[in-house]
């Protein structure tokens, strides 16, 4: 499952958000106010925020975000198409 984490007042958050909204994709929201703990720099090397954890690593900046959104909904599509 997607993780968006960051914070809602942040317009690059919910630019990431509302794709994920419009794709129908399952994603959880996770508060961070641009920390530079330990957990946040494993994710995010600047300690920037959004970014997005998958199965797979983080995503740090919103092009790669919206990209990374649009293959997963194609995935999804492909498995949940049924067979002709």
């Amino acid at each position: 499952m997607l993780t968006l984490v960051g914070f809602s007042v942040s317009n690059y958050h919910n630019k990431v958000k509302l794709a994920l909204l419009e794709k129908g994709l399952p994603f959880a929201e996770e508060l961070n106010w641009a920390s530079k703990d330990e957990q946040t720099l494993s994710c995010s090397p600047l300690g920037k925020v959004p970014f997005l954890k998958t199965g797979r690593g983080s995503l740090c900046e919103s092009v790669q975000r919206v990209n990374a959104e649009r293959k997963a909904n194609a995935e999804l599509m492909a498995r949940e198409r049924p067979l002709a």
